[in-house]
């Protein structure tokens, strides 16, 4: 500790909890356990454990969605319906999030917005379907993850089309961090919005390791 910078040193480990009791079906419960060694007047070590989630996910979208997943271990203040088939649905308002402590190596969701509109198309559950965000270090999102909200009646009339085009709607991104998510804003921007070029493709939703992530900084999704 005399050696480590400003006498502090970091460290974290991932828990799973598993309940034994007999005729009750508990899921695993998994989080993060952070531990902060300090040297105090050069002699005396206090220790700090704080628990945090596996990731967070947030709502950046300035309108109410409906965020739903089929895993267990998921958290929020946010009004949530459970459904027979074990898919638990949020509806969360601009900002809101979720904690996840749900294990294994990732987690799928989908979304749509909560709200149907007075006047206009109502917008479907993403184009995508269920999608993987990863929980584990050794991938992270290299690139956003973008998908289509499909305008209800535009899906179904385009079922069973043998090489229908994609749904038209509105296209929604899921990036992992601040960073990226900055970054993705300042890409995504229009630069001329006089020109009347293709946009670009969309790319490949990549994944990299994500050992170097700081032991201070939760795992983030943002939905945008």
């Amino acid at each position: 500790l005399r050696r480590a910078p400003d006498g502090l040193i970091k460290s974290n480990m991932e828990v799973t909890c598993r309940s034994h009791e007999l005729g009750r079906e508990i899921h695993p419960f998994s989080l993060q356990v952070v531990l902060s060694m300090m040297l105090v007047a050069d002699e005396n070590v206090v220790i700090t454990v704080s628990l945090e989630p596996r990731a967070v996910i947030e709502n950046r979208i300035p309108l109410p969605m409906k965020f739903r997943t089929p895993m267990p271990q998921t958290f929020s203040k946010s009004r949530k319906e459970e459904v027979e088939n074990k898919e638990t649905t949020y509806e969360l308002e601009p900002d809101a999030r979720i904690e996840v402590f749900t294990p294994g190596p990732s987690i799928a969701m989908t979304m749509r917005p909560r709200d149907t509109p007075v006047a206009g198309n109502e917008l479907g559950w993403m184009e995508a379907g269920w999608v993987d965000l990863p929980l584990v270090p050794e991938f992270r999102l290299q690139d956003p993850i973008v998908s289509e909200l499909p305008f209800a009646n535009e899906r179904e009339r385009q079922i069973g089309e043998t090489n229908r085009a994609r749904a038209e709607g509105a296209e929604v991104f899921i990036v992992e961090g601040s960073d990226a998510l900055e970054s993705m804003l300042d890409t995504t921007s229009p630069k001329n919005t006089d020109s009347q070029d293709s946009p670009p493709p969309i790319p490949a939703n990549n994944l990299q390791s994500r050992r170097s992530t700081s032991i201070d900084e939760t795992l983030s999704f943002f939905l945008t």
